[in-house]
């Protein structure tokens, strides 16, 4: 797509600014479509004015007074027969800073399918009425979109991708006055166009001039949110399918370690890797839980847990199938576990899908600071004690087994001791998302990263010496492993793991420890231990040394997944070699 972009100005009776207005755009040397929405005599002798003084600028007239919304309407079906991508709309009443429109348009050129909305920066002279209508109008947003966070839905500062926006247009029957910026951002969600966020100051002027009726627009505004809300939920069955089946956003694979807060994928039958699946965390239907939780609590969102769960078993065939492979070698190697006393079936997979989904509700409990540490027993508390007051730092290698997220959460209370992980954050963009709206802190100690390169090491390296922990997950073959894998028994098999872990644990050269939070009897237990003071890797014995370190570290993963098979929450066919022999 050619980028060209142009202005559109809706105006009605705004004499006394446009002149203004149109003044501060000249620089840009933009083609400017000024809509007359049916003003005055006066305002159309100053706006043929400005139309013979400025080439680049034209107006078009509407005979009757329509609304805002028709008016943008118009100037954008004008722009797009004349062969222009994406329009800026600004209002003609100098609220917009309109410096900040070269800002804009590197943004829309950047995602050029994107919808590019301005986040009001307001100074003390908005009036306060308008501030509450704004807020009651983005409660409404957040409901319909399902989000935490809106964009701000009333701000007209924006970058319109003008196909995509007049399809939507074409289909349904938007607001044509004050409501339509507000409905044409819902639409626009709806359809999955991205949304870009972009900071401006607004400012209202003392001698401006706004037409927003607040009976009459208040009225259209409250019933254009009934009629979302209504649509909403006459199509959520055939939504919340459609973004299960295919995921809200469509992304390119990335690369990169995944976060410990999202659930492992399972591979597909042309074995792709586990990093190039795309997240099936729905960020609305994620949403829609959070707003569950906070409003109804955690026993009516248990509750709904069931049939959530239920649709991914029974619409996730590669994933069921990766649960039962798992299943049945814990059976196979022997188990303890009461459910292990008979060859597992789908009701325990389905199981296995059920105990996560009750993590991630209490990952949540975490950062809202429900679930206390006097809730958690710990083992080995008084060696994290001891490694917390000798101010010396360490690696965790940890897993995708139990809810190691939930000792993060709570590192505060555990000796203060700071507790970063290694995350690739793309990969769980919305989970990561939603829970930094649960706690600000939750992005402090993350350290995203595409690849462990030298900066990476160095980075995690002085973290240590200033005493902090650094997680890093064990039980997953590296993206860029490009055969630097072990093979070791692990379950009754040999297992591929990656060597990358334990290779960047032998260059810290600091101590290693392993960490399993595992819920028993409806209570977290902490297992931290030692696992190494320092890790070898000698260059003569390198591939002998490593393939001893990871067989200790698969040992120990599987003597916690003999305890709490149904936490190994790694959805992922580690036996595909073995699976394929099965098919055939």
């Amino acid at each position: 797509m050619n980028f060209n972009p142009c202005i559109i100005i809706p105006l009605f009776n705004h004499k006394d600014t446009i002149a203004e207005t149109v003044a501060s755009l000249q620089s840009f040397n933009l083609p400017c479509f000024i809509v007359d929405d049916g003003s005055d005599v006066v305002t159309q002798q100053v706006l043929a004015s400005l139309c013979a003084s400025n080439t680049h600028v034209t107006v078009e007239r509407l005979s009757v007074n329509q609304g805002k919304g028709a008016a943008v309407m118009r100037g954008m079906h004008l722009a797009y027969a004349q062969g222009f991508s994406h329009a800026v709309q600004i209002d003609a009443d100098g609220q917009h800073n309109t410096d900040d429109i070269p800002h804009f348009l590197y943004l829309a050129e950047q995602q050029q399918n994107a919808l590019v909305c301005g986040q009001p920066l307001y100074d003390e002279s908005i009036p306060k009425v308008r501030l509450v209508s704004r807020y009651i109008s983005h409660f409404w947003v957040a409901v319909e979109t399902l989000t935490v966070n809106p964009v701000d839905s009333m701000c007209g500062f924006r970058v319109y991708p003008l196909a995509a926006t007049l399809d939507i247009i074409k289909q349904v029957r938007v607001g044509r006055r004050m409501d339509f910026d507000t409905e044409i951002l819902v639409r626009s969600i709806w359809q999955k166009i991205p949304i870009v966020k972009a900071s401006t100051r607004v400012i209202y002027p003392v001698s401006g001039v706004s037409h927003f009726d607040y009976l009459r627009d208040n009225i259209l505004i409250t019933k254009m949110h009934t009629r979302l809300v209504i649509t909403l939920l006459c199509q959520f069955p055939v939504r919340m399918y459609r973004s299960l089946r295919d995921g809200i956003y469509e992304r390119s694979p990335v690369e990169g370690p995944q976060s410990v807060i999202q659930p492992a994928l399972p591979e597909k039958k042309d074995s792709i890797h586990w990093s190039k699946t795309r997240e099936r965390g729905i960020s609305w239907g994620i949403h829609l839980l959070l707003w569950i939780y906070r409003l109804l609590g955690r026993r009516i969102l248990g509750i709904l847990l069931y049939p959530v769960i239920g649709y991914f078993f029974i619409t996730n065939r590669q994933m069921r199938r990766s649960s039962e492979s798992y299943l049945s070698r814990v059976y196979k190697v022997g188990s303890e576990h009461p459910r292990m006393q008979q060859r597992p079936g789908l009701r325990d997979c389905y199981h296995h899908y059920m105990e996560f989904g009750r993590s991630v509700l209490d990952r949540v409990s975490s950062w809202l600071g429900h679930i206390k540490k006097s809730e958690i027993d710990f083992d080995n508390e008084h060696e994290f004690y001891q490694l917390a007051q000798s101010g010396r730092g360490g690696l965790i290698i940890g897993s995708h087994l139990g809810n190691i997220e939930l000792s993060r959460a709570l590192a505060g209370d555990l000796g203060g001791i700071k507790i970063n992980v290694l995350v690739f954050t793309e990969h769980a963009e919305q989970f990561n998302a939603m829970i930094s709206t649960l706690n600000s802190k939750v992005s402090e100690h993350l350290i995203p990263v595409n690849e462990i390169g030298p900066d990476t090491a160095i980075l995690i390296k002085s973290k240590i010496d200033q005493g902090e922990l650094i997680i890093i997950l064990g039980d997953r073959t590296a993206i860029n492993s490009e055969g630097r894998v072990c093979q070791v028994d692990f379950l009754g098999e040999k297992t591929e793991f990656g060597q990358g872990p334990f290779i960047l644990a032998s260059l810290l050269e600091c101590p290693v420890y392993l960490l399993f939070c595992l819920k028993e009897e409806n209570r977290y237990r902490v297992h931290f231990e030692q696992f190494s003071d320092q890790i070898l890797s000698r260059r003569k014995t390198r591939s002998s040394d490593l393939q001893s370190v990871i067989q200790q570290y698969a040992k120990r993963l599987e003597y916690y997944c003999l305890q709490q098979p149904f936490q190994w929450f790694n959805f992922y066919d580690y036996w595909r070699d073995e699976t394929k022999k099965d098919e055939k």
